[in-house]
């Protein structure tokens, strides 16, 4: 059992061709872009509602929920209907 448990261990650590290389662990650009997406809605939907409730109803507020929506529509027109993996 040592010695399966040792050549598990081998493979799984081999840094140049095993799970935990480079190449196999690099997310490809479009998970890069959609948690960027996804980060930006957020952060703009938190700073469009502490507007409001700072400055009420204003030019500034309806731009910020302006460009959280066009956030919000990039993403789902970029990545609606992709299945997840």
């Amino acid at each position: 059992m040592g010695t399966s448990m040792g050549r598990f261990l081998g493979e799984l650590t081999n840094l140049r061709s095993g799970p935990l290389s480079y190449w196999r662990a690099k997310a490809p650009f479009h998970a890069g872009v959609r948690f960027g997406l996804g980060m930006a809605q957020m952060f703009m939907a938190v700073f469009s509602a502490v507007l409001l409730i700072e400055t009420g109803l204003s030019r500034f507020t309806l731009v910020s929920a302006a460009f959280t929506t066009a956030l919000t529509l990039t993403s789902r027109v970029l990545f609606h209907g992709q299945p997840r993996k």
